[in-house]
């Protein structure tokens, strides 16, 4: 069984090894949010973490800055509920977009498996870069991610898109039971 858990002191080493910017282990968390999805084993003790996702706090909004999931649990949600973690934390603190930054995709960029279908699901919109965004770009993509392309959403276009298609999901296995 996987369960979500909101990573705390607690939990930080058990999931610090999916974390490739150390913000786990270097205690970088104080403007963070960060998610963790493990299975549970006996007595729901967390045993093995397959997932974790790390968003900045921002006035404009969250920022996720890392996804990952282990690959041998890949295209089993979890990424999806990592994700949708972060519209939930985003209604909570009264925030109406959620934004994800990704390297320039052009024909020289290496594109992340997964990354134009979290991009689709989530009807991000590539947020252009001018003068009216300036600033925007460079208070949510960090100075080492120069270059990157900033991507925003609305959280409760979202909610909504995902409320229809669990409504949708429960009507098709209706049918078809």
């Amino acid at each position: 069984m996987f369960e979500k858990v909101l990573l705390n002191g607690s939990y930080q080493d058990m999931f610090s090894y999916l974390d490739p910017y150390g913000y786990l282990k270097n205690g970088k968390l104080h403007d963070r949010v960060c998610i963790g999805t493990a299975l549970t084993g006996i007595m729901d003790r967390y045993d093995d973490p397959v997932g974790l996702l790390v968003c900045r706090v921002t006035a404009a909004g969250l920022v996720i800055e890392w996804v990952f999931v282990d690959p041998s649990w890949r295209f089993k949600g979890i990424g999806t509920g990592l994700v949708n973690s972060v519209l939930e934390e985003s209604l909570k603190r009264g925030f109406d977009k959620f934004y994800a930054y990704t390297e320039a995709f052009d024909s020289r960029s290496k594109v992340c498996p997964g990354e134009l279908d979290f991009l689709g699901a989530y009807n991000m919109e590539r947020v252009k870069e001018n003068k009216n965004t300036a600033k925007l770009y460079r208070t949510l993509i960090p100075k080492q991610k120069e270059g990157a392309f900033l991507y925003c959403a609305d959280v409760r276009e979202c909610f909504e898109r995902i409320r229809s298609a669990v409504i949708l999901d429960d009507i098709l296995r209706g049918v078809s039971s």
